[in-house]
């Protein structure tokens, strides 16, 4: 299989008191939680050379808090490429967007 386009709002919150009661209710854990040591962030990054068919955008949701870390993710797995993180409405780092030539 081999993809263009990859979009992903994987686990990416690291404080659990950042999280409302609400949400902590009706989500799984694993659905909201970033876990630094196996993060899927990782897994994407170490595996896109396996699904990438010729260049490829990929776009992330991410935690306010994430944009150090998945910069040293992707200097660390990444090849020719180029990056932008982007702010929501209320000027909080909340997306990322990776063209990999």
């Amino acid at each position: 299989m081999a993809i263009d386009i990859l979009v992903s709002n994987p686990p990416y919150i690291r404080n659990r008191e950042d999280v409302q009661q609400s949400v902590k209710d009706y989500e799984p854990a694993s659905a909201l939680y970033l876990d630094d040591q196996d993060s899927v962030y990782e897994s994407i990054f170490r595996d896109y050379k396996k699904v990438k068919k010729g260049s490829m955008l990929m776009c992330f949701e991410i935690g306010y808090d994430l944009q150090n870390y998945l910069t040293g993710l992707m200097e660390r797995y990444l090849e020719d490429y180029e990056y932008e993180f982007l702010d929501d409405l209320n000027g909080l780092t909340r997306f990322l967007f990776i063209f990999c030539k």
